[in-house]
């Protein structure tokens, strides 16, 4: 192993080539570097490639496709970084790549630049990979970017270009033709600009984690209540959304997030109601096993599944107090759209595991039956107006 790891280097040298039995190779954390020397191609025994936070670095080598060895590329925090090579899908013992950076291209650079394409032949990936830049491609780029052949993928981060203005069907069909395996577990997308989702979401039953954030055009969120394995629910900035679910009450009635641990809703201006059409049904409530339910910067009144089990945490920031009121009632209360399920009751001991509540910048209001939090350990208020 060569450790050169924050060494404040700027230039690697050609000689690098001559370790020919080099199988470690730490860059990393080497802010000045900005580009690594062809001849690095002829270390045919390294194993492992470190880059990460070398923020500087603008290019691999197209000499990297001959690293038939190479199983560690870990690139994380390259922020410089505009392109792959094109050759990565050649190298078929790779088994982890931290980012996947998408470009474009014009003319003969296009040729050197790897597409969405080359992914599919990694099928020894493992662990976690975050494809960045991602635009509306259509035709050569798209045709064969399904992700299906990784078997071994954990984590999927995808993240839109936020400086390219980017068609929303165009965007769904990228999303689309990405399709991952069914063994993944956790999905994040960033800067999606597509109005729905892909056929495939729903599908993924392994899903136990699933991200939104910064996607400009969605007013909902795909089906996701009857995913087994569906642990963490975060969703911010999605300044259009309305409605976590179009389903109706009815449909979402028997199995419910079952699995379900923790909930972050932050940033969304608009949202009104978790059911596009629920007046007139009984609403279900979270799972026991709910640990940590976080409101935040969501300004509407608004209704959402009830939480009487909740343990652990429960922050509202900046929103109204009708969630916490109506699971510490047990009921919806009058006024809502849901009013018509007010005859949902609990016991008189909603809340009764809860141990940390925290109520930031809250509106006047609030419940008046405050003697159901039995195991709470902490209590924190700021900016509320009245209690």
């Amino acid at each position: 192993m060569l450790d050169l790891h924050n060494s404040e280097i700027k230039v690697i040298s050609d000689s690098i080539g001559d370790l020919v039995l080099l199988r470690d190779l730490d860059l990393s954390q080497n802010m000045n570097i900005k580009k690594l020397p062809s001849s690095i191609g002829r270390l045919l025994n390294l194993q492992a490639l470190r880059l990460n936070h070398c923020s500087n670095l603008k290019k691999l080598p197209g000499a990297i496709k001959k690293l038939v060895n190479l199983r560690n590329l870990e690139n994380e925090s390259c922020y410089s970084l505009t392109r792959m090579p094109r050759g990565l899908g050649e190298l078929y013992d790779l088994k982890t790549l931290s980012e996947f950076v998408v470009s474009k291209g014009n003319g003969s650079v296009s040729k050197r630049i790897a597409k969405l394409d080359e992914l599919q032949g990694l099928g020894n990936f493992t662990g976690k990979l975050k494809i960045k830049h991602l635009r509306g491609l259509g035709g050569d780029d798209t045709a064969m970017a399904h992700l299906e052949g990784m078997q071994y993928l954990v984590s999927l981060i995808l993240i839109w270009d936020i400086a390219t203005t980017i068609d929303a069907v165009d965007c769904k069909k990228l999303l689309e033709d990405l399709w991952p395996h069914q063994n993944l577990k956790e999905l994040s997308l960033s800067a999606y600009r597509g109005v729905t989702f892909s056929s495939w979401l729903p599908e993924h039953k392994n899903l136990a984690r699933f991200s939104l954030s910064r996607c400009t055009n969605c007013i909902c969120l795909p089906p996701l209540h009857h995913l087994p394995h569906l642990e963490e629910l975060l969703v911010d900035e999605l300044p259009k959304l309305e409605y976590i679910s179009d389903k109706t009450l009815e449909e979402e009635s028997g199995v419910f997030f079952n699995s379900l641990k923790e909930i972050r809703l932050t940033n969304l201006p608009n949202l009104v109601w978790w059911w596009k059409h629920g007046a007139g049904a009984e609403s279900p409530t979270f799972p026991s096993c709910l640990s940590k339910l976080i409101i935040k910067d969501c300004p509407n009144r608004f209704s959402m599944p009830l939480f009487p089990s909740l343990e652990g945490l429960l922050v509202l920031n900046n929103t109204r107090w009708e969630p916490f009121q109506q699971t510490i009632a047990g009921r919806q209360i009058p006024g809502t759209k849901s009013e018509a399920s007010s005859s949902t009751r609990f016991t008189d001991h909603n809340l009764s595991k809860l141990k940390t509540l925290h109520i930031v910048n809250t509106p006047k209001g609030g419940p008046n039956m405050w003697q159901s939090l039995s195991s709470l350990c902490s209590l924190a208020f700021d900016h509320v107006q009245e209690i």
